[in-house]
């Protein structure tokens, strides 16, 4: 009658015993195939707005009549562990694969040529806890130099991550702060995945050896860092999981999404696909950070979800 076939007979009663279901956002409420849709550039360092433009915006523009959209999409392939396999595909995590997609057409250029250029000579990867990743660059790798040449190297460092670590990483003015915060909550709002880019020249001296992987023990720059522009990407919801959720709702189960996602994007997703009714907000505890977890769900010294996302040490585990 009810179509279900199971092993045991036990399952069926521990199913209907259920009140609380935890799910997996990525690819299993949602499709998994994330693609990135927009983005946004501050064309100089003293601009006080973003320029905001689709992908095909993008393309229609030109990387190469914009300095700055090149430098954004060249730090998209730069600071990136997804590679290209035999097929030309590109291969790595949903997120990377997504941009590195959008940036070799911007750039105009195959990965292997961009990364080839500016060949990578230190890497602190991305950590789910810090939520950023940086490389480091050999500007002029393609220069003839002496191997025993003492002259100093100048290095492109690219950082790539959360926005409220990015930001404060940068030399912005509060106007710019307040452009850069109101471009990418925009984005959140829409159910998509935020990450910022930025650069920093750094002229390094003979046999400098990279050594650090935290603003308190590196021994390179990680401050007064130039803001490049915001990715947007969209992972969008599953066929059928809001129906899904529906009935479990119908037959009294709540459903809890699990994410590393900032809780902008939790909220907005989760409005979405039924979790969450559209009024619902961040104030009621609906987004709820693995620092609240840890606290018992009280917010630590009476901090909001936004100071939480801003402090790499109690960025969101799950939401």
């Amino acid at each position: 009658k009810r179509q279900v076939l199971v092993r045991k007979i036990d399952a069926v009663e521990t199913l209907g015993c259920v009140s609380v279901l935890c799910s997996d956002k990525t690819g299993t409420l949602t499709s998994g195939k994330m693609t990135m849709t927009d983005l946004a550039i501050m064309e100089t360092s003293q601009a006080t707005t973003l320029k905001r433009m689709s992908i095909q915006e993008a393309q229609d523009e030109g990387a190469e009549k914009n300095e700055t959209l090149t430098k954004l999409a060249q730090g998209g392939l730069l600071n990136s562990n997804a590679k290209q396999n035999a097929q030309l595909e590109f291969v790595g995590s949903p997120t990377e694969v997504a941009i590195v997609s959008a940036c070799h057409v911007l750039v105009g250029k195959p990965l292997d040529q961009v990364r080839k250029e500016t060949p990578q000579v230190y890497e602190i990867p991305f950590s789910s806890a810090t939520k950023w990743m940086l490389t480091a660059h050999d500007c002029h790798a393609s220069q003839a130099q002496s191997p025993q040449s003492s002259d100093p190297e100048q290095i492109r460092l690219l950082l790539k991550g959360a926005p409220e670590f990015v930001v404060s990483c940068c030399n912005l003015s509060n106007e710019q702060v307040q452009a850069i915060t109101s471009c990418y909550e925009e984005f959140m709002n829409l159910g998509k995945r935020v990450l910022c880019v930025a650069e920093r020249n750094f002229t390094a001296p003979p046999d400098f050896q990279f050594q650090g992987s935290s603003p308190q023990d590196a021994n390179f720059p990680l401050s007064e860092y130039r803001f490049l522009g915001v990715f947007a990407i969209e992972d969008p919801p599953k066929p059928g999981v809001k129906e899904s959720i529906a009935s479990m709702k119908e037959a009294g189960c709540q459903t809890v999404m699990v994410t590393g996602d900032h809780p902008s994007t939790a909220l907005a997703i989760a409005r979405r696909i039924g979790i969450l009714s559209d009024d619902t907000t961040s104030d009621d505890f609906s987004a709820v950070t693995g620092a609240m977890i840890s606290s018992h769900g009280a917010l630590p010294d009476g901090q909001t979800l936004t100071d939480l996302a801003q402090n790499p040490d109690l960025a969101p585990d799950c939401a």
